[in-house]
Order: C-alpha cells, then sequence, then structure tokens
C-alpha cells in the first residue's frame, strides 16, 4: 500500500491578511477554496493510505468554512492535523475546541518586534495579535511552532527572533527566505536582501541553529566557495526523492511534489479526477528540479547557488510549509 509521510492541503487562498511576501498571492480577493466533500473525501483516503502527517493551510486555513468538518473527519481517520495560521483570529476559544485534535499550531511571525511584522503583514497589531495567540496555545499544551521570512528589515536581527522565541517557549523556529515568487516579485525593492547581508545571516543562523536543535532553516542563495559550510554531498533536494512520500495539494486540488512546483504548473494530477493513492507516484517530463532547486554539485564555476527551499541543517529535508 502507498504511504505517504507528509500530505500539505492548502484549503483556500482566502486570506484575512494581505501580506507583501505571499507566495500564493492570498488575500481576502483571491477566491480559489477546495469544496469541502473533495477534502472529506480526501480526508478518508488519506487514513487509508496510513499517512503521517496532515498540514491545513492556506490562505488563512482557519477561515475555511468547512475546517471544523474536515479537522473531524481526519481525527476519525486517526489523523491529528497540523494547522497554519496568521494567528489573527487565533483566540482563547478557538484554542480550547483545537485542544487534542490537533498534532501542532505553527504561528507566522515575520519580524523580531511590531513595527517589522506589522509593515510585510500590512496589518497594524497583527505581532500582538499573533504573539498572544502562541502565548496562550503554549499555555494550553498544544505543541507550537513559529515560522518566519526573513526580508531586508529581519536579515540583520535573527538573534533577536531566537530570543524572542525563547520568551514565548515555543517548540521549533523555522526560517525561510523570502522568494521571488507570487506577492513578493511586487514588493522586491522592499523585501529583498543584499548577497552579502544573506551570506552573514546564514553564518549566524547556523552557528544559533547548531546549539539550538529547535531552530531550523532554510539553507538558499549560498556562495559556491562556502557550500561546503551548510550541505554535505549527499544533499538531494525533496523532489527527487524515490518513493515520493510528500505532496502540497493546491485551493484548485492540483497535486505537486512541493510547492514550488505550483509557480511552474508541474502538477502531477487533480484530486477530483483520480484518487490521491494513484496520483502520487506519476512521474512526468522535467519533473526533476521544480526550478527553486538544483544539485549544486554539478554546478560549475563560482557565485551563489541556489538550493532546494524546503532544506535544513537541523532537519534534513524539511517538508513544504509556506507562510
Amino acid at each position: 500500500m502507498t504511504k505517504l509521510n507528509h500530505v500539505f492541503i492548502r484549503l483556500l487562498d482566502t486570506c484575512n491578511l494581505e501580506c507583501a511576501h505571499c507566495y500564493a498571492s492570498c488575500g481576502p480577493k483571491a477566491p480559489d477554496q477546495l469544496p469541502l466533500q473533495s477534502v472529506l473525501s480526501l480526508a478518508k483516503q488519506l487514513s487509508e493510505l496510513e499517512t503521517r502527517h496532515v498540514h491545513l493551510e492556506g490562505g488563512e486555513a482557519l477561515i475555511y468554512r468547512g475546517v471544523w468538518d474536515v479537522i473531524d473527519a481526519l481525527n476519525e481517520g486517526g489523523i491529528r492535523p497540523a494547522i497554519t495560521s496568521n494567528g489573527l483570529i487565533v483566540g482563547e476559544k478557538m484554542l480550547r475546541r483545537l485542544v487534542g485534535r490537533v498534532s501542532k499550531l505553527t504561528f507566522s511571525v515575520d519580524g523580531h518586534v511590531a513595527d517589522v511584522h506589522d509593515q510585510i503583514r500590512r496589518r497594524k497589531g497583527s505581532f500582538d495579535r499573533v504573539t498572544n495567540a502562541i502565548r496562550r496555545s503554549h499555555a494550553m499544551g498544544i505543541p507550537t511552532h513559529m515560522i518566519s521570512v526573513v526580508w531586508r528589515r529581519s536579515v540583520d536581527h535573527v538573534e533577536e527572533l531566537v530570543a524572542l522565541v525563547e520568551s514565548l517557549e515555543v517548540d521549533r523556529l523555522l526560517l525561510f527566505s523570502c522568494g521571488s515568487i507570487g506577492a513578493a516579485v511586487e514588493h522586491a525593492d522592499e523585501l529583498s536582501c543584499d548577497m552579502e547581508s544573506w551570506s552573514r545571516y546564514l553564518h549566524k543562523v547556523r552557528a544559533l541553529a547548531m546549539k539550538r536543535d529547535w531552530v531550523w532553516f532554510e539553507i538558499d542563495r549560498v556562495k559556491r566557495s562556502e557550500l561546503a559550510d551548510f550541505i554535505g554531498s549527499d544533499y538531494r533536494p525533496i523532489c527527487v526523492r524515490s518513493p515520493r512520500d510528500s505532496v502540497t495539494i493546491d485551493p484548485k486540488g492540483d497535486v505537486y511534489p512541493c510547492g514550488y512546483f505550483i509557480p511552474v504548473k508541474k502538477s502531477l494530477g487533480n484530486i477530483a479526477d483520480a484518487p490521491i493513492g494513484d496520483i502520487v507516484f506519476r512521474r512526468q517530463d522535467g519533473e526533476r528540479y521544480s526550478g527553486a532547486c538544483k544539485n549544486p554539485w554539478k554546478i560549475a564555476g563560482d557565485g551563489v547557488v541556489e538550493l532546494c527551499k524546503l532544506y535544513s541543517i537541523n532537519g534534513g529535508m524539511l517538508p513544504g510549509a509556506t507562510a
């Protein structure tokens, strides 16, 4: 029987924020979302496939109209889903409903102070609301993670961000680069970091992570002369794993090897046309790399190497999570 380790379900593109860096260009006017009956059918299939981890994402997953039905269906099949949220609507009442029904909550915080986070999130007060949600989640005993996109105003403050995480008693911090896709393309002048700042950040976060196994960070845009400091010769992007053990499903129902195949439209199929178990091992011409990753050891010359967006020094191949 085909078994999947991680399935990321982007329930909808609709979001109560319109962030400058959103790789999927989500927002209040983004209409795409999976039909509830399709998600409930998928939940049953994933249980039959003995899927280990199901991640519910968006947009803002917790504003999906049928989210509680989805959580119940997954729980009935023996799966406690993980949920990623911007924390804007996560209050005590909602957290009480989530206790014991989710494997973890991951909250997006894109700066060490309110001014930085609120700028990229385009909502004043969003930092205070998400950090309050994190405190409440931790206090209720829910495993609580934090994800942060590193951008121009946060790249020099990773030590302060780690200190914030320690003060919030978060179980894991995941740090990602700000990719040049989606809304970030339009806001590149505001978001992008120069190479020297990024290189300093990588070395600083590596030192922090070596002493803290809960700090996971994406290794991207590495100077080739420094590559051996970050990866070994056995490095392989997640999309070349065989057999495949992780897929991402977008709000149209298309299935991808990872989220970075979505911009290049390399879908394996659609859940409306076939069971997920039939889709997951399909291969296609040109699939080997998404365009967001390469095999760095085969690249000639010096310069900067673009790595798989899902690689972490503490987590090995880190499965597909986005803000």
